[in-house]
């Protein structure tokens, strides 16, 4: 009796568990019934790293209804090329009335953005791929459904306008464009002829500019600009983004005779704009003092960079900058390759003759410290580097 109880107990506990078990299974995902196509990302999408809620307002867009919201512009934008990349001239068709083409010099323009607005500026709703041309975005018809979005004719003349007008004080279009009536074959070449092999004059660049500000810390402040460009690897883009061709020169300006920049009185937050992403953690005497500054040298720190180290960005060894974590000094800790029998040692600048290149390294640098002045008198009496050398020095 007492067996069939076990038994009955055993087979009711499974039967429940089984049903339990049953009511616990997710139910599959009810099949969608739309008869809508799902759009699926395509391969450009895929290597974009943005989610589908930068472009799309709904969970589930759908060809019918994708859900669509205005581009994020600047966040897509992946563009990046040298201006030596693209074309010398793009003539641009008119199809007016009164003015017909305009020979646009494309590379002496993108060379002019390299140092400010770059591709983007103007190529601003371009994602990675081929260059787009305007008319894909914009319509040739001043008559259209879609008034947010201008025209192509209004197009140009917006990204031209802003420049042009300060920089030239006039609103000529013929500054631009040709006349119908002087537009002919002859002309349109005689001012492409002008632009083959015409670059924008290099920039002039100043090593050292001093700013005279009212700051109580300190009157001057000494730029270094030719440092913080070799030295710190800053490009154009970090300081003059929002820089205009009229803040160097203006109509009746050379290229090669910039504008002095007037701070005075500006704003705090306008003036240390392209200071203050580098320099938050610094005090306002690490810049401001009552006296020209001098150029960093290294060998204050005690760490003579000479010419193996002189070329290279901070970056490369100092992996924090601000400020810029202490370092070891033993060439060891950043060179592995210390190696006796194995390390070329014409890359010190010295190449050793037959007798010391057969020697250990310990022989002439003590505990292998590279950073300590090497040692000859534990070999040698009377003899000391670099009075006496081990070898020759590299001519090249």
């Amino acid at each position: 009796m007492k067996n069939k109880i076990l038994i009955f107990v055993v087979v009711f506990i499974a039967i429940s568990s089984f049903i339990i078990g049953q009511n616990q299974t997710p139910k599959a995902k009810p099949e969608n019934k739309s008869k809508d196509i799902v759009i699926k990302p395509n391969d450009g999408h895929q290597r974009l790293p943005i989610e589908c809620k930068k472009c799309h307002s709904c969970d589930f867009p759908t060809k019918k209804n994708p859900c669509l919201i205005a581009c994020p512009r600047n966040e897509l934008i992946t563009i990046d090329h040298k201006p030596e990349e693209g074309p010398q001239y793009v003539i641009l068709n008119n199809n007016g009335k009164r003015y017909g083409k305009v020979v646009f010099s494309h590379l002496i323009h993108a060379q002019m953005a390299d140092i400010s607005i770059g591709c983007d500026g103007c190529h601003h709703y371009n994602i990675a791929g081929p260059i787009e041309k305007c008319e894909n975005c914009h319509q040739q018809e001043r008559k259209r459904k879609d008034i947010s979005r201008p025209d192509l004719t209004a197009s140009f003349h917006r990204q031209c306008y802003s420049c042009h007008r300060d920089w030239s004080h006039s609103n000529d279009c013929s500054y631009c464009h040709l006349p119908i009536s002087k537009e002919t074959k002859e002309n349109v070449e005689k001012k492409v002829s002008k632009l083959i092999g015409k670059n924008h004059p290099e920039y002039a660049s100043q090593p050292k500019i001093i700013y005279e500000t009212n700051s109580a810390n300190g009157r001057l402040v000494t730029f270094n600009h030719d440092e913080h460009v070799k030295l710190f690897g800053l490009t154009c883009k970090t300081c003059h983004m929002n820089d205009r061709c009229t803040k160097c020169h203006d109509v009746d300006r050379t290229y090669d005779k910039p504008r002095k920049h007037n701070l005075k009185g500006q704003p705090f937050e306008v003036v240390h704009q392209n200071c203050i992403s580098c320099h938050k953690d610094n005090s306002c005497n690490k810049c401001h003092m009552n006296e020209i500054k001098d150029k960093f040298d290294h060998k204050q720190t005690g760490f003579d960079l000479g010419k193996h180290h002189s070329k290279l960005a901070c970056e490369k060894c100092h992996t924090k900058m601000n400020p810029p974590n202490k370092l070891n000094p033993n060439c060891t800790s950043c060179h592995s390759d210390f190696v006796s029998g194995k390390f070329n040692h014409r890359r010190t600048g010295l190449i050793l003759d037959e007798i010391h290149k057969e020697l250990d390294c310990e022989s002439c640098h003590p505990s292998r410290n590279f950073a300590q002045k090497t040692v000859c008198n534990d070999c040698h009496d009377n003899y000391s580097y670099p009075k006496q050398k081990p070898g020759r020095l590299v001519t090249k």
